[in-house]
C-alpha cells in the first residue's frame, strides 16, 4: 500500500470490515520502525475501522552496499539451507540468509514498535 496507494489510510478505511489479516513492514521492507511509515496513524486507522485481527510482520532484510547492511552480515541465499526455489526467491527479493540472531532482533524490534503504538492508542481511548 505504501507504494501503490496514493493515500493508504483511505485504502484501509475503504477496505473496512473486509480486512481479515494485515501484513506489515516498513516502507523499506524492514521491520516496523526502521523506515518512514507513520505507525501511530496506521494503528489508529486500523482501530477506526474496527480491525482487531493479526498484524503479520513480513520484513525482508535486503542485501545492499549501505552501511546499515554491513552490520547485518546476511549470507548468500545458498547459505539459507533452503530449496532451490526458496534460494531463487531470496535472490529475486534482494535478500539472503539472515542469521538467526539478527532475525530474532528484527522480530523483537517489530513487536516493540507495534506494541508501543497499540498501547498508545489504547491509552488515548481510555
Amino acid at each position: 500500500m505504501n507504494i501503490e496507494e496514493a493515500d493508504w489510510p483511505t485504502a484501509i478505511r475503504n477496505a473496512g470490515d473486509k480486512l481479515v489479516d494485515f501484513h506489515v513492514a516498513d516502507n523499506n521492507r524492514m521491520p516496523p520502525g526502521q523506515g518512514a511509515i507513520d505507525w501511530e496513524l496506521l494503528v489508529r486507522t486500523l482501530e477506526d475501522v474496527g480491525y482487531d485481527g493479526y498484524l503479520t510482520v513480513e520484513f525482508v532484510a535486503t542485501v545492499d552496499r549501505s552501511r546499515v547492511s554491513e552490520r547485518r552480515e546476511i549470507g548468500d541465499a545458498s547459505e539459507a539451507e533452503a530449496s532451490v526455489g526458496l534460494e531463487q526467491f531470496l535472490r529475486d527479493h534482494g535478500t539472503g540468509a539472515v542469521p538467526e540472531q539478527l532475525y530474532d532482533e528484527y522480530v523483537q524490534e517489530s513487536i516493540d514498535c507495534l506494541r508501543e503504538h497499540i498501547g498508545a492508542q489504547q491509552a488515548a481511548r481510555a
